[in-house]
């Protein structure tokens, strides 16, 4: 799993990064790869990167300059040769097991990417970011039209719980943080 950080989120992934090792039971497992922008405060890294170290078995944190997502691609392509999970810090998970979930669907569908299929203001529809890519995908070079929709991703605005599918495991664009508070007091 990759989680992009932006200096204005940091204290959102943080929170996020705590609630995947709740949701889990409190056990370790999976792999986070951490990029941040240079200009991050070292008290930010530091605290987000303890909390990815609680929550998965392997953690590595990178700095990019502008594009997060481009230099995910690089850094998997380079050194992890693995298919990948791109999240930002509004996406939550919604079940113990979701990035399994996430994985065997993936694994049994034959196209490089899997994600939400979302509209843009035109109504046309694409991929969004927060999706599962191939090991060696190349954003400047491939296009995601080829892509296989997934349904336990959902996006969209979050207003209430009966609003998400009973099928999702991970649900992105949470930006006010009210379904991990939501979810956080169903754990209790």
């Amino acid at each position: 799993m990759i989680i992009a950080l932006s200096i204005n989120d940091a204290e959102e992934a943080e929170r996020l990064l705590d609630f995947c090792f709740r949701l889990s039971g409190r056990i370790q497992s999976g792999s986070c790869l951490l990029i941040a922008p240079a200009s991050l405060h070292e008290e930010f890294r530091i605290k987000v990167r303890l909390a990815a170290e609680v929550a998965f078995s392997h953690v590595d944190m990178t700095t990019a300059a502008d594009n997060h997502f481009a230099a995910a691609a690089s850094k998997v392509r380079d050194a992890y040769k693995e298919p990948w999970l791109f999240i930002e810090s509004d996406c939550v998970p919604l079940r113990p097991d979701w990035i399994d979930q996430l994985s065997n669907a993936y694994d049994a569908q034959p196209k490089k990417f899997m994600g939400a299929h979302v509209k843009d203001a035109d109504g046309k529809l694409f991929l969004a970011r927060q999706s599962v890519y191939a090991a060696d995908f190349n954003p400047a070079l491939e296009r995601l039209g080829a892509s296989t929709k997934c349904r336990m991703v959902q996006h969209g605005a979050y207003t209430k719980r009966e609003d998400i599918r009973p099928d999702a495991v991970l649900f992105c664009s949470d930006k006010a943080g009210e379904l991990i508070k939501s979810l956080r007091s169903e754990l209790k």
